[in-house]
Order: structure tokens, then sequence, then C-alpha cells
């Protein structure tokens, strides 16, 4: 009987503190559970915002980058416009120059003697007023006694006259196509000592270039002649050409040079014949040759080499 009594005091006593500390576990889950829905909603909620400034930045991006290429475009049309008028600026510079120098050699040639036919046509395929004033007055002054024209044209209208004044000197013209050949000596009068020899065109690799056009067996029909002291190069066509132009004077170099020389290469404002003058410049270097050049600028530009004790040429 007694523990009956022990019993019924422990029991309900038991279940009281089990429900009261069940209570309490649910009202700390409760609580835990409340903090971490707000966690929750607080993370969802920067999640949100940075999901806007991300797409916010996106915009900003895509709107960047459209001014970006916009402002590209806008520079390449202003280097457009601004090398336009760099060609446009130095097109006039050229005919400006061109003018004087037009102005300079008819000066020149008023009172020659030997030169009678005084006409000229310079410029586009032909040699342009620099060139044909150092022409004159390298023939004038220079006096050369052998002379090697690649390209016939109206600088042989010059050094056709030029060979009349002395039986002593030789006179070779160099070009491809006959038909012009015929043309022209039917409109000049040749003397015995100019001769002009019809070259076939073929095309060789140069170094690092292909398909360089030169004269086909160019040494070979040369073959009877010694030395050159004066070589004009205007030919052959060069100006498609994409690394080098106008080489075959390279096989010249040096045991086709007289003691004393001059050579004239033109066009030289091109990149292939700027590319041939360093060529020259290092073959005659190879060769212990000294010798200097000068540009002479028109509407195109003219290279003038001279050797050591004519190089007074290069400052006419």
């Amino acid at each position: 009987m007694k523990l009956k009594r022990i019993l019924k005091k422990i029991i309900p006593a038991s279940w009281k503190k089990v429900e009261e500390e069940s209570e309490r576990c649910k009202s700390e889950i409760l609580a835990e559970i409340e903090r971490l829905s707000k966690k929750v909603e607080k993370q969802e909620k920067t999640i949100s915002e940075l999901r806007e400034v991300a797409e916010k930045t996106l915009e900003i991006q895509k709107c960047t980058q459209k001014k970006y290429s916009d402002l590209n475009e806008q520079i390449e049309e202003l280097q457009e416009k601004n090398e336009m008028l760099k060609i446009g600026l130095d097109k006039e510079i050229g005919i400006s120059k061109e003018a004087v120098w037009a102005e300079i050699f008819n000066n020149t040639i008023n009172s020659s003697e030997w030169l009678k036919k005084k006409k000229f046509s310079p410029g586009r395929w032909a040699l342009g007023y620099p060139a044909l004033y150092a022409l004159y007055r390298i023939l004038d002054e220079f006096r050369p006694q052998n002379i090697l024209e690649l390209g016939l044209g109206q600088s042989s209208v010059m050094t056709i006259q030029y060979v009349k004044t002395s039986s002593q000197i030789n006179h070779t013209i160099v070009e491809h196509d006959k038909s012009w050949i015929d043309f022209f000596k039917k409109s000049h009068e040749m003397n015995e000592n100019s001769h002009i020899i019809q070259m076939d065109i073929e095309y060789i690799n140069y170094k690092d270039a292909e398909l360089v056009r030169v004269y086909k067996d160019f040494l070979l029909e040369l073959k009877n002649n010694k030395t050159f002291d004066l070589i004009l190069i205007d030919a052959p066509i060069g100006g498609d050409m994409k690394v080098y132009s106008r080489i075959d004077v390279l096989s010249l170099i040096p045991e086709y040079l007289g003691n004393q020389f001059v050579i004239i290469l033109d066009d030289v404002n091109r990149m292939q014949e700027k590319r041939t003058i360093r060529e020259i410049d290092n073959k005659l270097k190879e060769s212990g040759i000294q010798a200097k050049h000068e540009i002479y600028s028109g509407e195109k530009e003219t290279c003038v080499w001279a050797s050591e004790n004519w190089d007074f040429l290069l400052s006419m």
C-alpha cells in the first residue's frame, strides 16, 4: 500500500516534467525555425538584390560595349578620313613640286645645244620632271660613254639625242614590247650607236619573294657590253609586284659597273622599289663600292646613285 502511494506521487510528477521539457524543446525548435526562416528570407532578399545588380551591370556592360563599338567605328572613320586627307595633301604637294621641277627643267634645257627636241610628255608610266632634270644634268655634266636603259620611253627621247654628240658613246635600250619598239622607231630618229634589244619577260623567285618580273636571259643578251657608267631603270613594269620590283640591276653589280657610275631608279615612291633601293645599297656595300644615293621628289620619286667622285650630282 505504501508503494502505491509512492508511485502515485512520482508518476504524475515525471509526466509533468516531460511535458514541460517537451514544450521547452518545441519552443526552441520553433524559435530556430523562425530564425532560419528570417535568415533564408534575408538571403533571398540579398540574392534578389544581387540579381538586380547583376542585371544592371550586364545592361551597363552592353551599353558600354555598344558605346565602345560606336567609338571604335568613329575612330576608324576619322582615321580613314585622315588618311584620305593625307593622300590628297601629298598629291597636292607632289603636283606643286612637279610644277616647280617643270619650270626648273624647261629653264635648264632652254639653251641646250645638243637637246634639239625639247618637247617631253612626263608622268604616268614615263619619267617625271625631277627625273628628266636629273637625267639631263647627268648627261650634260657627267658625260657618260656607256649607257644602259631598261625601258623605252621619255628618257630615251633625251638619251638618243645625247648619243649623237659623240661617236664614242655606246647606248643600249632594253624593252619587252615589240610593237612599242616599232612605234618608237617610226617617231624618233635613232643613231647608229643607240641599240634597242627586245627581251621577253619571265618570273623568278628572289629571296622570300615569288614571281618577281625580270627580263629573260638578261645578262646573256648583254654579253657584248663590258661596263656601264650610266644605268637608267624604268622597267619592267613593277607596280603590281608584291615585294620586289626591277631587280635586274642587281645582276650588274659589280661586274658591269664602270669605275665611275650613276644609277637612276624611277618610281621609288612605291614600296616594291623602296625594297629594291635597300638591295642595291647592300649589293654595292658587299662589293666594296663607295656610292651614295639621293631622292628626287615630284608627283613620283626617283632615286639617283653616284659613285664616290661624282656624288656632287646628288645635290643638283
